[in-house]
């Protein structure tokens, strides 16, 4: 399959800086399956959250207000992303 996409110049510019012509395919492929799996992987992690969340809820554990919720679930992506797994 073949994708067009339109780069914004300084984007463009940096990739063709940075990377051979014959090398910017194989890359651009690699970028987007990480960004894909990353993103799969962030939704499963949201599912589970959710439904364990659902279930802790039903048995009267682990209440804890909204805001709290998304603090560690910011903490828990940057935490991720530094150990190099996100």
């Amino acid at each position: 399959m073949t994708i067009t996409i339109d780069l914004p110049d300084e984007l463009a510019a940096r990739l063709a800086e940075l990377l051979p012509e014959e090398e910017r395919n194989r890359f651009a492929v690699n970028a987007i399956a990480e960004a894909l799996e990353a993103h799969r992987r962030d939704s499963a992690e949201c599912v589970a959250a959710v439904k364990e969340a659902l279930a802790d809820m039903k048995a009267g554990r682990n209440l804890i207000p909204f805001e709290g919720v998304c603090r560690q679930w910011e903490a828990d992506k940057a935490a991720r992303r530094t150990s190099g797994s996100a």
